[in-house]
């Protein structure tokens, strides 16, 4: 048997058995590489609960069409909530931004809104609002209620302040003389201010209405006043009794004021008399101090200038006193007051409150003083006044705790004390002792007259008292009766009157005919001697035809 070497060919490259596994290897990574590059983005979503979210089940919505699935759920490392890990769709990068809001639409029955009903059915499934501002985000902390309103939309957002909850929550409805025009978001507590804060929305285009200028106030419930002028009962709407409301509008007589921005703070009253009352949310803070009692002076009273209300009392600031230790005696106590620049037609602004203080100082410089008067004999109650006096001493202001302080001057009761006891200070300033003797020596002399003249009148007396004197008196008594009896025979009617009336009256007479020969003889001296009368010459007369 002979031995057959081998051949040994060269070698002839890659087989081309490998051609299709290589094919198939390039596919599945070109396969692999499409998916990862097609499929959308993944985000996390944080919630307190899983409450009707299944992994592989739970779907992701923009406008009530699916965007994604949620992948998978698990607790959190610290086992305070859940997190989701959501699958999205391509494409949907551009709803994904910082201020995007994800929460769980499931059937919801709150004040006033019935919610999620479908989804009895079909299960609960996560909602997306996307927001307006930088994309990219992808971590996301999930909404535990739905928002009243949606990120991006028209409107403003504003921030209500009130010193107690009332019965507005969230959800209420804001209205603008009785239109609904935006809604309650949320209710919150402010520790610090120790305030209660509102976060409301006005939807476009009734933003506008909203200025410097609006009040808002609690429209909910039922309003009940009784006065002297009777009982009065408003109320609004069926659903504001229910569920409660806010309004807002301008106050009588003030103007429309500025737009504001997002994020604005207004005062929340508590009905609409109440902002009628103090409608002004911007005040200038004074400082008067009173070396007079307080009783009656209260916080809330009125501050008045000439009658006219322009703010009120805050407080009486005897702690500041104790701070400084100023408590000897004499010490006038400070009182705090706020005055509203609106009240005096300033605008209801910082600026305005700057504008009031520059009124204050001129005002000051000519003889604006404060004082505190007595609003009511029955209570006891005081007010502030402010007007000018021509007397005040001069004065500037100064300062107390970093608050300007107001000149004051005394009045009411403590101003007539002082003027009775300026009085009977100059009353104790008078001689009265120099006086007082001539007084006594002025009596005496009087004492000596008033003697002298009780004689005059004993001796009088006696005169009357004499014999002589009384029987003087009945002949001077019977001497008139006889005078009388003279005199009644020339009473008229009487024979002796009327022969006297006919000798006056033959005498006249006389006196007539004696005048008219006095007459006579002046006109013709001759009279006496010749006739008074001839007769008249004949006259010739013509022959009648």
């Amino acid at each position: 048997m002979t031995d057959i070497d081998p051949t040994i060919s060269p070698d002839r490259g890659l087989s081309p058995v490998w051609i299709i596994p290589i094919v198939a290897i390039v596919i599945g990574l070109w396969m692999v590489i499409y998916a990862w590059m097609s499929q959308g983005p993944v985000v996390v979503i944080s919630f307190k609960t899983a409450e009707g979210i299944e992994a592989g089940k739970t779907r992701i919505k923009y406008l009530e069409t699916d965007i994604g699935k949620v992948k998978n759920v698990r607790l959190k490392k610290d086992m305070s909530g859940v997190v989701l890990e959501v699958q999205l769709d391509p494409g949907t990068e551009a709803l994904l931004h910082e201020d995007s809001q994800f929460w769980v639409v499931r059937a919801r029955v709150s004040s006033g809104t019935v919610s999620g009903l479908g989804t009895i059915i079909s299960g609960a499934y996560i909602k997306l609002a996307p927001g307006s501002s930088e994309p990219g985000r992808r971590d996301f902390v999930g909404l535990e209620t739905p928002p009243q309103t949606p990120v991006g939309t028209p409107g403003v957002r504003l921030q209500l302040s009130s010193k107690k909850a009332g019965s507005v929550t969230t959800g209420d409805l804001v209205l603008y003389r009785g239109y609904e025009v935006g809604r309650v978001e949320g209710l919150t507590f402010d520790e610090k201010r120790k305030l209660v804060t509102y976060d409301i929305f006005i939807d476009a285009p009734y933003d506008a209405l909203v200025t410097n200028h609006v009040r808002f106030w609690d429209t909910s419930g039922i309003s009940f006043n009784a006065s002297a002028g009777g009982i009065s009962l408003s109320t609004g709407s069926l659903q504001t009794v229910l569920m409660g409301a806010v309004s807002f509008d301008l106050p009588p007589g003030m103007s429309e004021g500025n737009k504001v921005e997002d994020g604005a703070q207004f005062k929340l009253f508590a009905s609409r008399e109440d902002m009628l009352e103090q409608p002004f949310q911007h005040n200038a803070y004074y400082v008067l101090s009173f070396n007079q009692s307080l009783r009656g002076l209260e916080p809330g009273s009125a501050v008045e200038y000439r009658g006219i209300r322009i703010g009120q009392v805050e407080r009486i600031m005897f702690d500041e006193l104790l701070e400084k230790k100023l408590t000897s005696s004499g010490i006038p106590i400070p009182v705090l007051i706020s005055v509203q620049p609106g009240r005096l037609y300033f605008e209801d602004n910082e600026s305005g409150a700057e504008q009031l203080d520059l009124l204050v100082k001129d005002g000051v410089l000519n003889g604006l003083r404060g004082s505190l008067q007595t609003g009511s004999l029955l209570t006891g109650k005081l007010f502030v006044n402010f007007d000018y006096y021509e007397d005040a001493a001069p004065a500037d202001l100064t300062t107390f705790h970093d608050y300007q302080q107001i000149p004051t001057r005394a009045s009411g009761f403590d101003r007539i004390e002082q003027q009775v006891t300026s009085f009977l200070d100059t009353v104790n300033t008078l001689p009265l002792n120099a006086m007082i003797g001539k007084v006594n020596q002025a009596l005496d002399q009087l004492d000596g007259s008033l003697q002298a003249s009780t004689k005059t009148l004993d001796s009088l007396t006696g005169i009357l008292a004499d014999s002589d004197t009384t029987s003087m008196m009945g002949e001077l008594r019977m001497t008139l009766q006889e005078l009388q009896l003279a005199l009644s025979s020339f009473t008229p009617g009487s024979p002796t009157y009327q022969s006297l009336s006919s000798s006056i009256f033959e005498l006249n007479r006389m006196l007539q005919n004696l005048d008219s020969l006095t007459r006579s003889l002046a006109e013709k001296p001759s009279a006496l001697l010749l006739p008074s009368g001839f007769p008249a010459d004949p006259q010739p007369k013509a022959k009648e035809k």
